[in-house]
C-alpha cells in the first residue's frame, strides 16, 4: 500500500511539474505577427511584431460588423427588414452567398452569412444598407479606426479583397494590435455578435442555402468567434477569442502559412492565456473612488466614479500586494463634463489599466450669493 501511494504521489508531482513548465515556456508563432490580449483590460498578455502593418483579409469584417451593429442599435434599421441587393453587392467574388442583383433578404440573413460564412456580397450589400453606398461605408470605417485610436490600419472597402500592400496611405493595412483592439470594441460594445459568430453552420433562403463557419475553432464549447481571413497576400489570419467564467481573451494571427498550423497555434496562444493568467477585480464599476469637495461648484461634494471595473491581469501566483492606483481629475473640465479624470491602474509602478472617471450630477458654478452663504456658514460652524 505504502509503494502504491509513492508511486502515486510520484506521478502527481510529475505531471504538475510537467504542465507548470509549459505553462511557464515562451510560445513558439509562426505566423508572421500575432497577439493576444485579455478582453476587459486590454491587457496585452503576448505579442509577436503586433505593430507590423499586414494586409488583414476578411479579418476587416470586425469593423464591418460593428458598424452594421451600430446602425442597428441606433434604430437605423432592424435585424428584420428586407434589403434589395444591388448590382454592386452582387458582383462581389471570393467568399460568397450567390447574391442576385435585385435579390430581397432580411437584415438578419445577410448579417448571419456575414458573420458565419464571411461573405462578401453579403458585407457589401450591408454596407449599402448603412451608409448609402460603399464609399461613404468605408469612410465610416476609417473615421471609426480614428475615434478608437488606431494609427495603423485603412481600409478601402467593407471586404478585405482590396489590398494594394506596400502598406501606402492608399493601401488596405491593419496590424495584430488593431485587429485586436477593434475586435475587443466590437466584443465588447455589441457582444451580440457572438450569438452569431458562434454558430458552426446555419440555413438561409428558406433553408435552401448552407452556411458553414469559416473559423472551425468554434467547435469548441468555450471559442465563440471571431473572424479568419485570406488572400494571397495576406496569407492564413484568424482574430479569434476564448472564454471561461472569469476571463475572455483574444487572439489575432496574421500570415500563417496554413489553416491547420494557423488553427493550431491559435488554440496554443487562446490556452496559454487561460492557463497562466486571472483577472482579479478590485473594484466594480460606478464605484466612487473620489469625493472633491469645493464651494465654488453646484452641487459641492463631487463623487467620480469609475466608468468600468477595476481589473488587472496578472501571471497566476502574483503577489497582488503591490497593486496601487492613481487618480487624476481635470478640475478644468468639471462645467463641461468632458474628459474630467482617469483612474491608473498599477502593478509596481507599471500601468496595467487605464478607467475613465465620470460624475453624476451636472457640474454647474455655484451663485455668489450661495458662496457667500457657504462661507458664512462655514465660518460660524452652522
Amino acid at each position: 500500500m505504502k509503494k502504491i501511494l509513492i508511486t502515486f504521489l510520484f506521478i502527481v508531482l510529475y505531471v504538475s511539474s510537467s504542465i507548470s513548465v509549459i505553462a511557464e515556456s515562451e510560445i513558439i508563432v509562426d505566423a508572421e505577427s500575432a497577439i493576444l490580449i485579455e478582453v476587459s483590460t486590454g491587457r496585452i498578455l503576448y505579442q509577436k511584431n503586433a505593430h507590423e502593418m499586414k494586409a488583414p483579409a476578411s479579418m476587416t469584417k470586425i469593423m464591418t460588423m460593428a458598424l452594421i451593429l451600430e446602425a442597428i442599435e441606433n434604430g437605423q434599421f432592424s435585424f428584420d427588414d428586407l434589403h434589395t441587393i444591388s448590382e454592386n453587392a452582387a458582383s462581389y467574388g471570393g467568399s460568397q452567398i450567390w447574391l442576385e442583383e435585385g435579390e430581397v433578404m432580411s437584415v438578419r440573413d445577410l448579417f448571419k452569412s456575414v458573420a458565419i460564412s464571411s461573405a462578401n456580397d453579403s458585407a457589401t450589400a450591408l454596407a449599402e444598407k448603412v451608409a448609402g453606398s460603399e464609399k461613404i461605408f468605408v469612410d465610416l470605417m476609417n473615421q471609426k479606426v480614428k475615434d478608437l485610436g488606431l494609427s495603423s490600419t485603412a481600409f478601402q472597402d467593407p471586404t478585405g479583397l482590396a489590398e494594394n500592400g506596400d502598406n501606402s496611405s492608399a493601401g488596405h493595412y491593419s496590424t495584430a494590435y488593431d485587429m485586436a483592439m477593434m475586435a475587443r470594441y466590437l466584443i465588447q460594445t455589441y457582444p451580440i455578435v457572438l450569438e452569431y459568430t458562434n454558430v458552426y453552420d446555419d440555413y438561409i433562403r428558406n433553408g435552401d442555402s448552407w452556411l458553414v463557419n469559416t473559423n472551425k475553432l468554434v467547435r469548441h464549447s468555450d471559442i465563440d468567434g471571431l473572424k479568419t481571413g485570406w488572400t494571397v497576400e495576406a496569407k492564413y489570419c484568424l482574430t479569434a477569442t476564448k472564454f471561461n467564467d472569469d476571463m475572455r481573451v483574444i487572439g489575432v494571427l496574421m500570415g500563417s502559412t496554413d489553416t491547420k498550423t494557423r488553427n493550431a497555434e491559435m488554440l496554443t496562444l487562446l490556452n496559454y492565456g487561460m492557463s497562466n493568467y486571472k483577472v482579479h477585480n478590485q473594484m466594480e464599476k460606478d464605484k466612487i473612488v473620489k469625493v472633491y469637495e469645493n464651494i465654488l461648484f453646484e452641487p459641492t461634494n463631487i463623487e467620480f466614479k469609475i466608468k468600468n471595473p477595476a481589473n488587472i491581469v496578472l501571471r497566476n501566483g502574483t503577489d497582488m500586494g503591490e497593486v496601487t492606483y492613481s487618480i487624476n481629475i481635470n478640475y478644468g473640465n468639471l462645467i463641461s463634463g468632458k474628459d474630467i479624470g482617469e483612474m491608473k491602474v498599477l502593478y509596481k509602478g507599471d500601468i496595467y489599466q487605464e478607467i475613465l472617471l465620470y460624475v453624476d450630477d451636472e457640474i454647474k458654478k455655484a451663485k455668489y450669493i450661495k458662496v457667500v452663504g457657504k462661507v458664512i456658514s462655514r465660518l460660524l460652524g452652522v
